[in-house]
């Protein structure tokens, strides 16, 4: 019976996701990205997508009625029509499908070798794995879609040894080989050794219902995204002193973790009768399931506006690429699982996944607010391209000062050409209540957060703010809005109108070096950004 709705759901939905979709673009692919200098192939696009788990699609193919290739080819097709170009997937040898795919629709792809992962920090399993990741690499490294090979997702210190066993018996093999790490944590930048990945990446998941990592306390809009600002400037410093790019991993979705009375007793969560006063009044992701279980929110769904933004904010803070992770739907066993999990079983503390952004639920058709606003932050940032694969912090950066709340300014040089470029963000989203403040939320403040994920009486902001920057600006040098070509008023101060979530580039210098730039990037910008309908 549940088979046979989720079939006719699927069905009659896919017709509706096929007319959404199909107002979207297809970027031009006819270079391949560079990820070691800013050359003129790496600036034809600006590369972002998502996480993909083939695993879960093949379930989801399965319930749908549909083989996995044809699942897949409409979910690539519809991606790449919503702007995307740029996915990391987990495979095992025989990648044919995933390379023809990205081909065919004009994707790049970084692949996580699952038959050769690293799964413990034993420097003999690194030189064990190594020789059947050496021949994978040989005989994939030349597919122009392929920007590079990953053999470890966040390590601990404990793990760096090892990994750089790994890359080491790779590169004595493949000297040319690209690898891709992923970091999750800051003390592990201090340990990293030789020899370093060619692209280096972060997952920063900002928007914390409760996590222990925030000492038990909710993060309001504001300072979720301040956070994941500080957190990306600080991995993408580390990119810029290796020479590699960086890729900057967010996350819109929510995330909900069931524990038992017992282990909320025990004082593993936090302060004991804080987090009973929470669960009694559904405060900061805190609810009851049943009489013997909790549950609480460890990330809440990144609110309208805050998906965009952290597309801005990753560029304005260095990142060459975006990714969100992760598309992947959810199985209605997940929920089943949910509805049944006890105490006794091995998963008590199980991290399901039931509200992600991307296409999501049972059917893996609905085009969910967060993945509409992704594309349309990446469909207008592509316009930018050119500019964000030759955006270089100089040495001495230009100190502009943002005197708006929520506003982000940062000043960058231009490989090759004269004058900086000033990146804007109007990080200033939305308020949840009239008494909305900017920090974390502390003990005694109510932060609801529903059984969808969504932060309660949230309300984003519409209209634009006017984001005031101040620098004693070089003398004989002006602004000139990127955008329009126009240029902007002078004087110390300039006041610039920004939508919530969005962005501005700006060009300072010279009349004669704002033209040659301009010419170079192939004129003025003129054409919006589309948005997936919802």
């Amino acid at each position: 019976m549940f088979s046979y709705r989720f079939s006719l759901v699927f069905l009659l939905r896919a017709l509706v996701w096929f007319a959404i979709c199909s107002i979207g673009i297809i970027f031009s692919t006819k270079s391949v990205y560079a990820v070691d200098q800013a050359s003129e192939a790496s600036a034809d696009r600006f590369l972002s997508g998502f996480y993909i788990y083939p695993y879960h699609m093949e379930k989801v193919s399965s319930l749908s009625g549909v083989t996995y290739e044809s699942y897949m080819e409409e979910f690539l097709r519809r991606m790449s029509e919503g702007g995307f170009n740029f996915y990391h997937v987990a495979v095992g040898k025989n990648i044919d499908d995933w390379v023809a795919w990205s081909k065919k629709y004009n994707f790049k792809m970084i692949l996580q070798l699952d038959f050769a992962y690293l799964s413990s920090p034993s420097e003999e399993e690194a030189r064990t794995k190594a020789p059947s990741a050496v021949d994978f690499i040989k005989k994939y490294k030349s597919e122009s879609n392929i920007l590079a090979f990953s053999i470890k997702e966040e390590p601990t210190p404990a793990y760096l040894n090892a990994v750089s066993v790994y890359f080491s018996e790779i590169k004595k093999e493949v000297p040319d080989a690209n690898l891709f790490l992923l970091l999750n944590q800051g003390n592990t930048i201090d340990h990293l050794v030789r020899p370093y990945p060619d692209m280096l990446g972060s997952d920063r998941y900002a928007f914390w219902g409760w996590d222990g990592s925030a000492g038990g306390y909710s993060a309001t809009p504001s300072s979720a995204l301040k956070w994941y600002t500080n957190e990306t400037r600080k991995y993408v410093k580390y990119a810029n002193d290796l020479g590699i790019p960086y890729t900057a991993v967010f996350a819109g979705l929510a995330n909900e973790m069931i524990v038992s009375n017992e282990k909320v007793e025990s004082g593993a969560m936090g302060e004991v009768e804080r987090i009973k006063e929470f669960v009694e009044s559904r405060n900061q992701g805190w609810s009851r399931v049943d009489e013997s279980r909790v549950k609480f929110t460890k990330y809440y769904r990144a609110p309208e506006n805050a998906v965009s933004a952290m597309v801005w904010l990753s560029v304005l803070s260095g990142a060459k690429s975006v990714l969100l992770w992760d598309a992947t739907p959810t199985l209605p066993e997940d929920v089943t699982q949910y509805k049944s999990l006890s105490e006794s079983t091995s998963k008590t503390d199980l991290s399901l996944r039931l509200f992600m952004p991307g296409v999501e639920g049972s059917d893996l058709v609905n085009p969910v607010p967060a993945v509409s606003e992704y594309a349309s932050a990446v469909q207008e940032l592509q316009n930018f391209a050119w500019y964000i694969h030759r955006l270089s912090a100089p040495a001495n950066s230009l100190d502009v000062a943002v005197s708006s709340g929520n506003g982000y300014a940062a000043s960058y040089d231009l490989i090759g050409y004269p004058g900086k470029v000033i990146v804007v963000v109007n990080a200033d989203v939305g308020r949840w209540d009239s008494n909305s403040v900017g920090s974390l939320i502390g003990s005694t403040k109510k932060f609801v957060i529903d059984d969808g994920g969504e932060l309660e009486n949230y309300m984003p902001n519409t209209q634009d703010a006017l984001i005031k920057l101040d620098a004693a600006w070089p003398e004989g040098t002006v602004l000139w809005d990127i955008s329009t070509g126009k240029q902007l008023s002078g004087g110390e101060s300039v006041a610039i109108s920004i939508a919530p979530g969005s962005g501005k580039m700006l060009y300072l210098g010279d009349e004669p070096g704002f033209v040659a730039v301009r010419n170079a990037a192939g004129g003025v910008i003129s054409k919006p950004a589309l948005r997936i309908a919802e």
